[in-house]
C-alpha cells in the first residue's frame, strides 16, 4: 500500500512538471496558426493587420511574437505611415535582446523584398555572413542591425539627430567590424554628431533630413509612397490602398522546410 501510495505521489509531481512544458508548447502552436492564418489567402488588408495584432496582444513571449511585430513594422512602411512603423520597430527592440524571425517568415515575398536579403548577399560576398563560434559555424542574424538601421533613418527624416544617432550606433554595435555597413554606419554617425549643438545649447529647429537606405551596394529597393500621416486618410482610401498594394506583398508563397531562427 505505502508502495502505491509513493508511487502516485511520483506520478502526479511528474505530470505537474511537465504540465508548463506541454502548455509552453500548446501557446507556441496556437501562436503559430494564429501568426499564419494572416498570410491566408483572400483576406483583407485590414485583417491581416488584425491578425497580427492579436499574436502580439497574446503571444508576444512566443517565437512569433517577434515576426509578427517586425511584419507589422514592414506592412506599415509600405502603407505609408512611418510614425505607425517606427512604434512596431521600437517594441521589437523591446522585446527580445535579439529578435530573429521564424522560417515561415523568411519564405514569404515580404521578406525576400526586405533589407534584411539585401544585407545578407553583402555580407556573404565579404565573408561576413557566418562564423565559426567553439567548433560550430553560426549564421549572422542581421535582423536587430536591420531594424536599427531603418528606426535611425526614419528619425534622421523627421528631423530628430539624437534619436537617430542612437540607433546608428546600435546598428553599428551589432554589425560585423569591417564589412561595408559598419563604414556607413560610422560615417552616417559623424554626420549626425555635426549637426548636435554643443552640449548646454538648445538645438535649432532641423529640417527632416533626406531618406539613408544604405550602401548603394546591392540595390536598397522598392520606394514607398511618401505618405506620411497618419490621419489625414480616410477609411475607404485605407482599405482601396491596402487591398491593392497587399496582394503583392504578403500571400502564399510555400512552406519552409524547416522551422529555425537565423540568430546570430
Amino acid at each position: 500500500m505505502r508502495k502505491a501510495v509513493l508511487f502516485l505521489v511520483a506520478f502526479l509531481s511528474l505530470t505537474a512538471l511537465r504540465a508548463p512544458q506541454a502548455a509552453d508548447e500548446r501557446t507556441e502552436e496556437a501562436a503559430r496558426e494564429k501568426y499564419e492564418s494572416a498570410f491566408d489567402e483572400g483576406r483583407k488588408a485590414r485583417e491581416r493587420v488584425q491578425t497580427l495584432e492579436t499574436v502580439v496582444r497574446d503571444y508576444c513571449n512566443t517565437s512569433w511574437g517577434d515576426d509578427a511585430l517586425w511584419l507589422l513594422g514592414e506592412l506599415a512602411d509600405r502603407y505609408g505611415y512611418r510614425k505607425r512603423a517606427i512604434h512596431y520597430r521600437r517594441e521589437l527592440m523591446a522585446l527580445k535582446e535579439t529578435p530573429a524571425l521564424e522560417a515561415f517568415t523568411r519564405s514569404q515575398r515580404i521578406y525576400r523584398r526586405s533589407r534584411i536579403p539585401q544585407i545578407l548577399s553583402v555580407l556573404n560576398r565579404s565573408g561576413h555572413s557566418h562564423k565559426a563560434v567553439g567548433g560550430k559555424v553560426l549564421i549572422f542574424n542581421p535582423l536587430p542591425m536591420a531594424v536599427h538601421e531603418k528606426l535611425a533613418s526614419d528619425y534622421a527624416r523627421l528631423g530628430m539627430s539624437e534619436a537617430a544617432l542612437a540607433h546608428y550606433r546600435q546598428a553599428l554595435a551589432g554589425t560585423p567590424s569591417e564589412c561595408l555597413y559598419a563604414e556607413h554606419y560610422r560615417k552616417r554617425i559623424a554626420e549626425l554628431e555635426e549637426k548636435l549643438p554643443p552640449q548646454g545649447q538648445t538645438p535649432e529647429q532641423e529640417q527632416p533630413g533626406r531618406e539613408d537606405a544604405g550602401p548603394a551596394e546591392p540595390d536598397t529597393g522598392e520606394r514607398h509612397d511618401a505618405r506620411q500621416d497618419d490621419s489625414d486618410e480616410s477609411e475607404q482610401q485605407d482599405e482601396q490602398r491596402h487591398a491593392a498594394e497587399d496582394a503583392g506583398e504578403v500571400g502564399d508563397e510555400g512552406q519552409p522546410a524547416a522551422s529555425e531562427k537565423e540568430r546570430d
